[in-house]
């Protein structure tokens, strides 16, 4: 299956089976699944998605399981985009998903549970997990985001969980390393992770009331820790270099 330009897969109300062994969408196609799916859907590895126009992958208002294991890459707009997704798991932890600018992984009001292994985000792209979400996120050994023009891991007016295990480097003037307000009830865990922050703002925490860990940490040329604004979370601070 090969398809260029258009809408590429699109999936509405869509509550059955799917399977993909072979597919490759470019010039701006993308994978769509919307408006209430609650089906089961496989994308095989030789699934790939190359600069679609807004979104190499979306889930939106949905309950949808999916299990892909291809790749996804952008230069611009999302590599993934779940908005308002219930229950189900979406299991990225065979794929590879890069991107080069645009927004990288977004995560709005989306409270299943959620695995990734190799995401590589640079020129700008992050992740974000705001709005309500209340999923558990897993982000493998696989997984590195350098220098993100927002935070490179951003989790706002949410009460989710997440476990990194990757890199992340942040250099961007006025841009935190990890970036987390409004949120409660969630365990964040970066003891696996390498953080590395020269002359950024750092890790910031605001009205953060959950539970956070970290380990390997290196902050310099004015970066540092700060947690404010009514916060009353469990921080521990391991392996902290700060220059």
């Amino acid at each position: 299956l090969n398809l260029t330009g258009g809408n590429g897969l699109s999936f509405s109300n869509a509550d059955g089976s799917y399977f993909f062994s072979n597919a490759t969408l470019t010039g701006g196609a993308g994978i769509s699944i919307t408006n209430g799916s609650g089906g089961t859907f496989t994308f095989l590895e030789n699934t790939s998605v190359t600069n679609a126009a807004v979104a190499a992958f979306s889930v939106a208002n949905s309950d949808a399981r999916v299990t892909f294991s291809g790749t996804l890459s952008q230069a611009s707009g999302t590599v993934l985009d779940v908005t308002a997704h219930t229950g189900a798991p979406l299991h990225f932890a065979a794929a590879t998903l890069s991107a080069t600018g645009g927004n990288g992984l977004v995560f709005d009001n989306a409270d299943g549970p959620y695995t990734f292994n190799n995401v590589t985000l640079t020129g700008g792209a992050g992740i974000a997990i705001t709005n309500g979400s209340s999923g558990n996120f897993v982000f493998g050994s696989g997984t590195s985001v350098t220098n993100a023009a927002g935070a490179a891991i951003r989790v706002a007016n949410s009460t989710a969980s997440l476990g990194y295990a990757g890199s992340i480097s942040q250099s961007t003037p006025g841009s935190a390393a990890i970036d987390v307000s409004g949120h409660s009830v969630g365990t964040l865990f970066f003891n696996d992770a390498t953080i590395a922050i020269t002359g950024s703002n750092g890790l910031a925490f605001n009205d953060a009331d959950g539970i956070y860990a970290f380990r390997n940490i290196v902050l310099s040329g004015g970066s540092s820790i700060a947690v404010t604004n009514g916060s009353a979370g469990a921080f521990t601070f391991g392996n902290v270099d700060l220059t």
